[in-house]
């Protein structure tokens, strides 16, 4: 038909990650990196949609997700700073991560 809706049930997880880069001033090294920080959310929703065929093939979609995510502890990044012996410090927060997700775009159907 010209026109689709549709709904979808939810469940992952998000990965939050701090990573941090070192570089030396001369740039005679190569920069490094390691990750100083990761922690991991559940992630539980639903979304729902609809697709408009413009074309024998093509969509135009809105799509519309309610996505709510379980407490993560992240870096917070007004407390980071480099110890006197270079070492890498900070202070974690807990953050909610719940998203409200609105889309709009192309889809294509072979």
């Amino acid at each position: 038909g010209p026109f689709q809706i549709y709904g979808d049930l939810i469940l992952g997880v998000q990965n939050f990650s701090t990573n941090t880069t070192i570089e030396s001033k001369d740039n005679l090294t190569e920069p490094t990196r390691e990750r100083a920080h990761r922690g991991f959310s559940l992630m539980t929703g639903w979304a729902a949609g609809v697709k408009v065929r413009i074309s024998q093939n093509t969509f135009i979609e809105a799509r519309f997700a309610n996505l709510r995510g379980s407490d993560v502890k992240m870096v917070d990044r007004n407390s980071i700073f480099i110890d006197t012996e270079g070492n890498l410090e900070f202070e974690e927060i807990t953050t909610p991560t719940d998203h409200q997700v609105y889309q709009l775009g192309l889809s294509f159907q072979l």
